[in-house]
């Protein structure tokens, strides 16, 4: 099986900022929020000091990825868990990808286009903890040639949930 490469920026979770656009002349010019531009170079920095190399073009990759946030104070109660919290709330965790994903183009794989599976979970910190991004890379084809485990494709119809149809209503 082919192990993760993971790494961890400190700091709460960025979301990608939608595209702002100023007028330049005749013609307007796009650019990234300051913001998100920030959180997408902590990563490139973050992954490059873990040592984390580039996977080739054209080999499929799985990235994994835990988005913590720094737990609010009404959230201190002893009542309240000393763990992790799932958090139903708060940026959208395909934003939150999106600015992962960027941030690792160039430096953990040679494009985007090459995740083929991913997984991300949005967390409120542990009562002690601090916000972070806990990011896990890994190749889903061995250099050697044969497939990991992890990367065995499953026809649609073997998918191991149950995904609910629509009836038609009876009239």
């Amino acid at each position: 099986m082919i192990e993760f490469k993971g790494f961890v920026v400190p700091g709460d979770p960025i979301a990608k900022g939608r595209p702002r656009a100023v007028a330049a002349g005749k013609h307007a010019r796009m650019y990234t929020p300051k913001r998100t531009e920030n959180f997408e170079n902590r990563i490139a920095m973050f992954a490059q000091n873990a040592g984390i190399e580039i996977i080739e073009a054209k080999v499929p990759v799985e990235v994994q990825v835990n988005a913590i946030f720094k737990r609010p104070k009404d959230l201190h109660r002893k009542k309240d868990p000393e763990g992790c919290i799932l958090l139903p709330w708060r940026a959208d965790v395909d934003n939150i990808l999106k600015a992962v994903l960027d941030g690792l183009n160039g430096i953990a794989f040679d494009d985007d286009k090459q995740v083929a599976r991913v997984k991300i979970t949005k967390w409120l910190s542990e009562k002690s903890g601090v916000g972070r991004t806990e990011i896990g890379i890994r190749r889903m084809i061995s250099p050697e040639g044969g497939e990991s485990a992890q990367a065995r494709y499953l026809p649609p119809s073997s998918l191991p949930f149950d995904i609910p149809v629509a009836r038609k209503p009876r009239l």
